[in-house]
């Protein structure tokens, strides 16, 4: 990305300032690091206000570095199916947009049905309305940590009629699941950002007990919906306590 912004810089007729690339670099910056943020954030609400699938959780992760002799390799990221399942789910539950691929059209265009769209306005796809479908997902208002692993693991027969199962990875973009967008447009950082949040979740698990304050009764903290952005509340509260490894 970097040597990109390089590259188009020195293709201009008038070359990028010092201060310009430099504001781009903080752009590129914030969005890589917020969203990794707010969406670890989720999950934790989530797991806060879940605890019956912690356990299992931990037994996962320790099952997983039991066989890499304690060493965090790709691999055991990926064998951390539960755990990947739990992030797909809360993904699923709290995207961090209602919209996705918000666009401006510049001129006139007809799409295949015939629908005519004129120059001058915004279009976007809905997405919490689709991660949200009952016809998609069973029981889509109802949070089940378990839901991705069912299918992953051919526990429960595929709604979708995917050829592999492999389509409900976190990673894995579709048309029901446009968290990291979709085609071309899908965010090339997502494996990065999955295997750093599995980093994450998997050291909170291991060396921590948390939970929620006794005055939320169990209920997860309630997101802040900003135009049509999604955000976990920054004042959420979850006490911890360590355990012994």
């Amino acid at each position: 990305m970097l040597q990109w912004m390089i590259d188009k810089a020195d293709a201009t007729k008038e070359p990028a300032s010092d201060d310009e690339l430099a504001f781009v670099q903080l752009q590129l910056s914030m969005a890589a690091i917020h969203t990794t943020t707010m969406t670890a954030t989720h999950i934790l609400y989530d797991l806060v206000a879940h605890p019956d699938v912690v356990e299992d959780l931990r037994a996962e992760v320790r099952s997983v570095l039991r066989e890499t002799g304690g060493v965090v390799t790709t691999h055991a990221l990926f064998q951390m199916k539960l755990l990947d399942s739990v992030m797909r789910e809360s993904q699923r539950m709290n995207p961090l947009s209602m919209a996705r691929f918000t666009r401006y059209v510049e001129k006139p265009l007809t799409l295949h049905d015939g629908t005519k769209i004129p120059a001058g306005v915004v279009i976007e796809s809905p997405h919490l309305a689709v991660t949200r479908d009952p016809e998609l997902y069973p029981d889509p208002d109802t949070f089940d940590p378990y839901r991705f692993y069912r299918l992953r693991t051919g526990e429960v027969p595929d709604p979708l009629g995917y050829k592999s199962t492999e389509q409900y990875q976190f990673v894995t973009v579709t048309k029901e699941n446009m968290g990291f967008g979709y085609g071309r447009h899908a965010c090339p950082g997502r494996f990065f950002a999955a295997n750093e949040i599995k980093m994450i979740l998997a050291h909170m698990l291991l060396r921590f007990d948390m939970k929620l304050p006794a005055s939320r009764a169990g209920k997860r903290y309630p997101n802040l919906v900003v135009a049509h952005s999604i955000v976990p509340d920054p004042k959420g509260e979850i006490l911890l306590r360590r355990v012994q490894s």
